[in-house]
Order: C-alpha cells, then sequence, then structure tokens
C-alpha cells in the first residue's frame, strides 16, 4: 500500500503530507497506470505548492522539498552527494517540486531525457516580494547554497538577476522541446492548461491555490488532520 500511497509510511519525509487533493486523486492512483515523471523546476514561490497538490489531485505520486538531505546536512552541502540521494527519491514518486529539484534539471534530463519538466514562472515583482517575505533576513544553509546570497532584502536586485537567469537558462536548454512548457501563476494555473500538456482528463472541481494568502488558514482542513493522524497508523 505505501508503495502507491507513500505519504501513508510513517517514516517517508519527502512526500507532500496528504491533504484533501491527495484524497481526491487516491482513486487515479489505484487505476496503477504508469505515469511518467514530471519534474517541476521553478524557483520558491512560484506556484510549487498549488502545482504539487495539483498533481495530488491527478493521482500522482508528489515529493516535495527533499528534508532528509537537509537534516543532515544543515551546514555543509555537497551537490553531487545531494544528487545521489535525490535519484534514489525518483523511483518512489512521479511528481518532484520545490528543493532542490530545480538546481538539477540538466542531470535530471540526461538520465530522465523522456520525462516532462515545468517551470513556473510569475510577474518578477510579485516574486521579489513573496521571496522576501519567505525568507526575510534569516538565512538557511540551502537557501544560501542555491542562491549565494544570504536574504533577498539585503540584496534584491542580485535575487531578480538571479530569477531572469534561472528562468532564461531553463528556456534556453529545452528550447523546440515538447515535454516542456513554461506555467504563469497569474495566468496558467488551470486545470485544462496543466492536463492538455499531460494528456490527462481534467479534474470537475476547482484548481488548487494553496497559498494565497485569504486562504491560508484553510489550507489544512479536518480531513486533512484526520488523514495525518491515520498516517500514524501505517506500518
Amino acid at each position: 500500500m505505501t508503495k502507491i500511497f507513500p505519504e501513508l509510511s510513517k517514516t517517508e519525509i519527502n512526500s507532500m503530507n496528504a491533504s484533501i487533493h491527495f484524497l481526491k486523486g487516491s482513486f487515479r492512483r489505484l487505476d496503477r497506470k504508469k505515469k511518467e515523471k514530471v519534474f517541476i523546476i521553478g524557483l520558491h514561490k512560484t506556484g510549487t505548492s498549488s502545482i504539487g497538490r495539483a498533481f495530488e489531485r491527478l493521482g500522482y505520486r508528489v515529493c516535495g522539498s527533499f528534508k532528509s538531505y537537509k537534516k543532515r546536512y544543515n551546514h555543509t552541502i555537497n551537490r553531487a552527494d545531494l544528487f545521489n540521494e535525490l535519484k534514489s527519491e525518483v523511483k518512489k514518486f512521479d511528481c518532484f517540486q520545490d528543493t532542490p529539484w530545480f538546481i538539477f534539471y540538466k542531470e535530471i534530463f540526461q538520465i530522465y531525457p523522456d520525462s516532462k519538466f515545468i517551470l513556473l514562472i510569475r510577474s518578477e515583482k510579485s516574486w521579489l516580494k513573496s521571496i522576501q517575505n519567505h525568507f526575510g533576513k534569516n538565512t538557511f544553509a540551502y537557501h544560501n547554497w542555491i542562491y549565494n546570497k544570504k536574504n533577498p532584502i539585503e540584496d534584491p536586485s542580485y535575487y531578480q538577476k538571479f530569477y531572469k537567469k534561472h528562468n532564461q537558462d531553463i528556456i534556453n536548454y529545452f528550447a523546440n522541446n515538447s515535454n516542456f512548457t513554461v506555467l504563469k501563476l497569474e495566468k496558467d494555473f488551470n486545470w485544462p492548461k496543466l492536463c492538455n500538456f499531460l494528456n490527462v482528463k481534467c479534474p470537475s472541481d476547482n484548481f488548487p491555490y494553496v497559498n494565497k494568502a485569504k486562504n491560508r488558514r484553510h489550507s489544512f482542513s479536518v480531513l486533512t488532520q484526520i488523514i495525518k493522524k491515520f498516517t500514524k497508523l501505517m506500518p
């Protein structure tokens, strides 16, 4: 059971937590049809959580931020070691989003060239504001390693340049690749846009927008809490 639903394993820490979207998508997952790998390669605060929930709704096993490495290597991060550990997770999941999957898109493509890749973007101004609110002046080894700067409040122009370069480098790298697409948070987060790219049937319910400010306090329903308690009972 935990092979189909890794979220239910009490030892699993890298998958996205079970949610109402996970529950709604469970029947699609039970059909046992093999799903292609999908890698979300947009930076932090580009809608990764919403896309992750959308993939849960579509029946994909979703790996979120790679927490197991971060817990062990809080101060020193070795790129080769980190990527080797990431590769071990690819067999367990269908969709991959958040830290640090977007850093390794070239290495991943070399190993899984038939996978799909999705670059998430949003307006530069709104991204910078969101990343400033998210990071603040706090320092995290993981984030410092990715951005090569301590925080976006002290040097916003650096983060803007980093954001634009990351996006353009990816667009150039996947030019003319039919397994690659760009989704803009402000206009492309909808079922037709995503499902047409994946060639899957659109759900009938609304597309999940997890981190919209007005929805944050409702992001975990009573049902979600029940699911979390249930996972602790699984072997």
